[in-house]
């Protein structure tokens, strides 16, 4: 039997025969992958959620005073070193008060010193009248001594000729002698107090009024000196280079140790904050490759380096959560710090996602 021509088929005839058969399946195999994608990217929480790690330093105020002056404001760009503000930490009136009170004391300091030089003099004056009496007590001795030596010679001469006793003139000879020693005494004690006289009189002439007065107003000089740089305003200065991203107190403002008064913030990350989410299906250790993806328009993705891992769960900050568990309730998990990868033009505070690479986990 010959066999029959085949019959040909429209393009319309396959093209309908594709859309029946094999478009379907093609259609569901496409939106499928699209789903997964969209849901690995866009939808799924992350078992491991960062932030760019923000170095911020609180100035805070030293000495409790007034605000004279803020040389910044907010997002202001500082060097470290610069001036932050000017704080006044006594005020006039307390530093008039304080050198009255310190010129009052440094009064009675000098009455007291004229009380002692009138003491001084006194005792001064005492000391010369001892020293009167003791010359009138010698010219009485040595008018004595003339005498006892006349009776020696006389008791001599009447013992050689038998008319007195050797008793008298050994009276006679000790009397002499006596006097002698004490006027000799009182020539050598005389002299040992003009001397000393003499000193003192020297010492009070170069340490006279003049000298003392001086003393003190040097005294006072310096006191007033040591207020001025107590009272003097407190300039605080910028710990580290930066920007301001906080203004807590301003100009005229009072303060005390230990306020806030503006905050600056790194303008260069280092490192990123890390957590493992529970349940803790993955483990990452120091050295592991992570994958790094940004949360900004085209989901830009890099690797880096696990740099340490932490021994226990801590709280994480609801602020690097997704919006769907930020219920107010506290979610602890593992934290990691990261090295920032260097392809990725990441801000301090920005929040990323973090994967390990399949085979890592």
């Amino acid at each position: 039997m010959t066999a029959l021509p085949k019959i040909p088929s429209p393009p319309s005839h396959y093209w309908r025969e594709f859309r029946h058969g094999y478009l379907p399946i093609i259609v569901f195999l496409g939106v499928l992958v699209f789903s997964v994608n969209l849901w690995n990217r866009h939808v799924a929480p992350p078992s491991i959620v960062g932030e760019v790690e923000a170095i911020r330093s609180s100035i805070t105020a030293t000495e409790p005073g007034e605000i004279q002056e803020l040389s910044v404001d907010l997002l202001t760009r500082v060097e470290k070193g610069d001036p932050i503000a000017t704080i006044s930490v006594m005020e006039d009136e307390t530093v008039k008060a304080s050198i009255n009170s310190m010129m009052a004391d440094l009064t009675i300091l000098e009455e007291r010193l004229r009380q002692g030089t009138f003491r001084f003099q006194e005792n001064l004056e005492s000391l010369r009248h001892n020293i009167w009496q003791r010359k009138i007590e010698l010219a009485n001795d040595r008018a004595q001594l003339v005498y006892a030596e006349a009776q020696l010679k006389r008791a001599q001469s009447t013992a050689a000729g038998g008319v007195t006793s050797q008793a008298e003139y050994d009276l006679a000879k000790a009397n002499a002698e006596s006097l002698r020693g004490k006027v000799k005494e009182l020539e050598n004690l005389i002299q040992a107090m003009e001397q000393n006289v003499a000193k003192l009189e020297k010492g009070a002439s170069q340490a006279g009024g003049d000298e003392a007065n001086k003393a003190i107003a040097r005294a006072i000089e310096a006191k007033q000196a040591e207020i001025k740089a107590l009272s003097a305003p407190l300039v605080i200065r910028a710990p580290m280079s930066g920007v301001v991203s906080a203004v807590y107190k301003r100009k005229g403002e009072r303060v005390v140790r230990g306020d806030v008064i503006v905050l600056i913030s790194s303008m260069e990350a280092e490192r990123i904050v890390a957590y493992v989410r529970q349940p803790l299906n993955v483990k990452p250790k120091v050295g592991d490759t992570v994958e790094v993806r940004s949360r900004s328009q085209g989901r830009a993705l890099a690797q880096a380096k696990v740099m340490k891992v932490g021994t226990q769960l801590e709280p994480i900050n609801p602020a690097i959560l997704p919006m769907a568990v930020q219920n107010g309730v506290m979610e602890y998990g593992l934290p990691m710090l990261i090295t920032l990868p260097k392809g990725l033009a990441l801000m301090p505070g920005e929040i990323v996602d973090i994967s390990l690479p399949a085979g890592v986990r």
